[in-house]
């Protein structure tokens, strides 16, 4: 295939292709997009995720293979899913349309392939931040949400990201319903378990590692325990000293 353009952007990392991408073309550009996308979580960079995002959406393309096609619809999701913490809470048609574009490609994503316990995992998780915006819809996408954890959990019971996923999910839901602190930190510290025999470097999606002990600070706090919430602030800061939803958000509220 001819190539009738590439630009390379900041990092060397980002193709924009005249022509749609090639899987040789996805190949020679996702690790350098994949270091980006972990490099703006970390500093809580929503600039840089959404300069990413663009990159990915340029690399969805008719010459991709079918797995690349799905990491990279799985990834925009992701984005998506992360830039919604990071939209201000009175902006609601742009939070509503970044939860609306990730549940189309995940759709999609796991249409092409039910065996897909990432994508089902992010679909629930996705889900129950549409709760929180819309509780008048709470029982019927609550259910959607269900539905779509369980399927995670049949298919890959030991993902770490499908546990970490899972206990936020319980922690933000009512003990009527399943949810709760317990239920939350006990999903969490096997997500911590899980992370600790994937391999840091492993291909994506690889994302997680901090945030359960993050996830599990918010679970002290919710129980009054600031010291323990610390503890796990700090072992998130252990793996990623630069973490600035920890660093400068959670840490200092413990203060306060």
């Amino acid at each position: 295939m001819r190539r009738t353009e590439r630009v390379v952007l900041a990092f060397g990392m980002v193709a924009l292709l005249a022509a749609p991408a090639t899987g040789a073309e996805f190949a020679e550009v996702w690790p350098g997009v994949v270091e980006r996308i972990e490099r703006a979580y970390v500093l809580g960079d929503a600039s840089g995720m959404r300069s990413a995002r663009t990159a990915v959406r340029e690399l969805l393309g008719s010459g991709l293979t079918d797995d690349q096609r799905s990491i990279a619809r799985y990834t925009v999701a992701y984005l998506n899913w992360r830039l919604f913490f990071l939209t201000d809470s009175s902006a609601d048609d742009e939070r509503e349309a970044l939860l609306d574009e990730a549940l189309e490609l995940l759709g999609a994503d796991v249409a092409d392939n039910d065996a897909n316990a990432e994508s089902h995992a992010l679909t629930a998780s996705v889900y129950g931040l549409q709760i929180s915006q819309s509780r008048l819809r709470a029982a019927f996408l609550g259910t959607l949400a269900g539905r779509a954890s369980a399927r995670a959990a049949e298919l890959e019971p030991n993902n770490p990201r499908v546990l970490l996923l899972d206990g936020i999910g319980k922690l933000n839901t009512p003990r009527a319903f399943g949810g709760g602190e317990d239920r939350a930190e006990a999903l969490l510290l096997r997500a911590v378990a899980a992370f600790r025999t994937e391999p840091p470097g492993r291909p994506w999606p690889r994302w997680g590692r901090i945030d359960a002990y993050a996830w599990l600070g918010q679970v002290a706090v919710r129980r009054g325990e600031a010291d323990a919430a610390r503890r796990y602030y700090l072992q998130a800061l252990d793996i990623e000293p630069e973490f600035a939803w920890v660093r400068h958000v959670l840490l200092p509220a413990l203060e306060q």
